[in-house]
């Protein structure tokens, strides 16, 4: 056990130095505008913020908004906050986060080779498991950026782990708490998240039912409970933060009826619907076939059920009136995730604050290196037959589909019971804004863990290379008594 450890603590230690580099040429790290906009929020305290982050929307003033988790939007702002209290300096507390979320995901990918190690997957297999993490530029990237997916991403992975070691191996008690909390981990750090731990929670209760009743249904319940009940109905209200938008679940029938209204022209009744959800006169003007954003953030202030429920019906009707046009603005949105044709792409840089967010900046010293490391990055990316490895699509939607198809083949039925978490997050991008590699993060972090399941050998397999290992030692012992005996005789 002790050799385990050691062995485990060795691989995240040569993960992270491999890191190093990453976070010295960033420094202190990478992020996206929603990032910046997190941080702004917090730090700008009960200022006035878009609705949907449009201009010329209603203008709210609560503490917080969870257009993105708020939870996400607390961890990053208090480790800026620390860093300005210690050290004055927000690019301190940047750092801090940056590193912390970099050795948390060296130990992580450790842990997923130490799984492979416990599945008694091939020693080669596990090498080229580590090479994947350490040389593949998405993921130290993913690993240093203060991110609302890469903090899901790394809840996730430990979710899956846990799922999987309680499939495949005996369940205990330890794994099933683990889970739970897990569970609400997920949830809180991205919304689609309640649902993933929902169904998986549902999917594997038969797994923990004999021994563990109790903690199975609340592995159920925890995370729905947490999110819709407390947090929703306690923690915003005493807090002051004003829940998302209900445009997040509307993304594909905003951009499929935002479809219809740019090749038809709609009954003035039917404009009417359309514009009491989001604004009917923008459409035209906003829309673009490879992203909903923009549309989806004209949603109206305070809309009612009732509206959307009219809304709902007006899409309905046109999709069965125009389903090709449906299909193409769907395929415009997510069709990346499923056909090789959209490349992973990468954060490089930190956009620059607004609405009194505090000044957070890469050094000038290292902006040739890192747009030398970019531009390799792109190089390599669209370089033929090597640049297949670095489609989203691989990891979204071929790697899993052919790992489940040779599952079925091979009859391994309690292997694909373990890999449901990975098919509802198949199934969320599906409602994703755009095909953006963040959305499949999950699912590209944990490809080698997939295919390991391929190269797993079976209990059977298991069995005869036991076998074959218990007559080998039998042999060799057998023939160092033979040799001995002769040199007995000769002597």
């Amino acid at each position: 056990m002790k050799k385990n450890w050691k062995k485990y603590l060795l691989i995240a230690l040569i993960c992270f130095l491999c890191y190093v580099p990453y976070l010295i040429i960033f420094y202190p790290g990478v992020c996206n505008w929603d990032t910046i906009g997190q941080i702004s929020d917090f730090f700008g305290g009960k200022s006035p913020i878009p609705f949907g982050w449009m201009e010329g929307q209603v203008e709210i003033t609560p503490f917080l908004s969870d257009h993105h988790p708020f939870f996400d939007t607390i961890v990053f702002s208090l480790f800026v906050k620390l860093g300005l209290a210690i050290f004055n300096s927000a690019n301190a507390g940047f750092f801090m986060y940056a590193l912390s979320q970099t050795i948390a995901f060296s130990l992580t990918f450790s842990f997923v080779i130490h799984v492979l190690s416990r599945l008694k997957v091939r020693r080669n297999f596990q090498i080229l498991t580590g090479l994947f993490y350490v040389l593949f530029l998405p993921i130290p990237l993913y690993a240093i950026n203060m991110l609302k997916d890469s903090l899901f991403t790394l809840c996730f992975i430990w979710y899956f782990l846990i799922v999987l070691l309680s499939i495949l191996e005996t369940p205990t008690k330890k794994k099933l708490v683990l889970l739970i909390i897990l569970s609400i981990l997920l949830g809180l750090t991205k919304k689609t998240g309640v649902y993933i731990s929902l169904f998986t929670a549902l999917a594997i209760i038969p797994r923990f039912w004999r021994e563990y009743k109790s903690l199975g249904i609340i592995h159920v319940v925890a995370c729905p409970i947490v999110m819709f009940v407390f947090v929703a109905k306690i923690i915003f209200p005493v807090f002051d933060i004003e829940p998302g938008g209900k445009q997040e679940l509307l993304a594909i029938p905003i951009q499929q009826i935002s479809r219809v209204v740019m090749t038809t022209e709609l009954e003035p009744e039917e404009q009417e619907t359309i514009d009491r959800v989001i604004d009917y006169g923008q459409i035209r003007s906003l829309y673009r076939s490879e992203v909903v954003d923009p549309i989806k953030g004209t949603i109206r202030y305070g809309v009612s059920d009732r509206d959307i429920r009219e809304f709902l019906k007006l899409w309905l009707k046109n999709g069965l009136k125009y389903p090709m046009l449906y299909l193409r603005a769907s395929y415009g949105l997510v069709g990346g995730f499923f056909i090789p044709n959209t490349t992973i792409n990468i954060y490089s840089n930190i956009p620059e604050p607004w609405r009194g967010g505090p000044l957070i900046y890469q050094l000038d010293a290292f902006s040739s290196q890192r747009q030398w490391i970019v531009d390799s990055y792109n190089k390599i990316a669209d370089a033929p037959i090597i640049g297949f490895f670095y489609k989203i699509a691989l990891y979204t939607f071929i790697i899993p589909v052919c790992v489940s198809i040779y599952l079925l083949i091979r009859r391994r039925y309690h292997v694909l019971w373990a890999l449901v978490p990975i098919f509802l997050t198949m199934v969320t991008l599906l409602i994703c804004p755009t095909t953006n590699s963040r959305y499949g993060l999950p699912l590209i972090m944990v490809a080698p863990l997939i295919v390991g399941l391929c190269v797993m050998p079976s209990n059977d397999e298991q069995t005869t290379r036991k076998t074959k290992l218990r007559l080998n030692k039998k042999n060799i012992k057998k023939e160092k008594r033979e040799k001995k005996k002769e040199e007995e005789e000769e002597e």
